[in-house]
């Protein structure tokens, strides 16, 4: 049996080796991989966890949020967040945002053409270009980022470029 000490060992041996699947004669490397992801999942627990175990926001300011969204349908929450601002209560754009999906219902979606999203894609993917820039994260738990362009209609990578730390010029 291996305990976590011996774990987190075999995960760094398994960074220094180049075919370091054929160098596990212990464990699989599917074992190894399992280990790895268990390990970045309890880092970024650890990292999100909270200070406190109070609610950030009392119940009454929750409540006023909730029920100025269900009274007022039109206002967004930048409109919303100026009511308890006006009472001296400073609350997040976005904490606002996310009491207003609470509390509203959403409306069935209104037909306006018989044109969806999947079909606008088919009829134009091989005119469209997507682009991301997700971070990901290496054996060490660093931060990689990556950028790719893709064509759409062919799913072809037209572009890609990998670094620890993007820049302004790297970007452009």
């Amino acid at each position: 049996q291996f305990n976590n000490i011996d774990r987190a060992l075999l995960v760094l041996l398994a960074g220094r080796l180049r075919t370091w699947k054929g160098a596990l004669l212990i464990i699989q490397h599917d074992t190894l991989l399992r280990w790895h992801r268990e390990g970045f999942r309890l880092l970024w627990q650890r990292k999100s966890r909270t200070n406190s175990r109070e609610p950030k926001l009392p119940a009454e300011t929750i409540g006023l949020i909730q029920q100025v969204a269900r009274e007022n349908r039109l206002w967004g929450a930048e409109r919303i967040r100026g009511e308890p601002i006006k009472l001296n209560i400073r609350v997040s754009k976005r904490t606002i945002q996310k009491y207003m999906r609470q509390a509203r219902r959403p409306k069935p979606a209104e037909r306006k053409s018989n044109q969806n999203w999947s079909t606008f894609l088919h009829n134009h993917a091989h005119q469209v270009w997507a682009c991301d820039f997700p971070p990901v994260y290496d054996l060490f738990f660093r931060p990689v980022f990556i950028f790719f362009i893709i064509e759409l209609g062919s799913r072809r990578v037209m572009h890609f470029r990998v670094t620890q730390s993007p820049t302004d010029a790297w970007v452009a």
